[in-house]
């Protein structure tokens, strides 16, 4: 797989003025005609490259981060809805969960009960129901 036959250097600083845009890193596989699969390739063999999708994914969030704060502020109209939904997908933001016990103490305590059992010890294997099932906990 010869990878340097497609690769320009002069794609690089093409690709920083793209994302400072806002646009992203996989959609500039269309500017300059490749697939986004040998961008990714690039990556690996071309520092310069990865250097400059490296600059450029700080430079797309900064777009988004002017974006968010114009449209907070009223500067710009737009959909609320729609920047959210673009910056959990785009940036990993999530909601935060803030969860308390009611003494008001930080922290989950969390009591898991195992039926599978028939209500022995599931710490002491000579104790445990010979048909007991595989256990699954599971914590949301």
């Amino acid at each position: 797989m010869n990878l340097t036959t497609k690769y320009k250097e002069e794609f690089c600083p093409m690709l920083i003025k793209h994302m400072t845009e806002g646009l992203s890193y996989a959609c500039f596989s269309a500017v300059i005609g490749v697939r986004r699969a040998t961008m990714y390739d690039w990556e690996k063999v071309h520092p310069k490259w990865l250097e400059s999708k490296e600059i450029g994914k700080e430079h797309e969030l900064l777009f988004w981060e002017k974006l968010g704060r114009a449209l907070a502020t009223g500067q710009v109209t737009g959909s609320a809805a729609c920047y959210i939904f673009n910056k959990k997908n785009r940036f990993n933001w999530r909601d935060k969960q803030d969860i308390s016990s009611e003494d008001g103490s930080a922290g989950i305590v969390l009591k898991v009960l195992d039926y599978t059992t028939g209500g022995k010890d599931d710490n002491d294997p000579a104790k445990a129901s010979a048909n007991a099932k595989p256990k699954t906990k599971t914590a949301k």
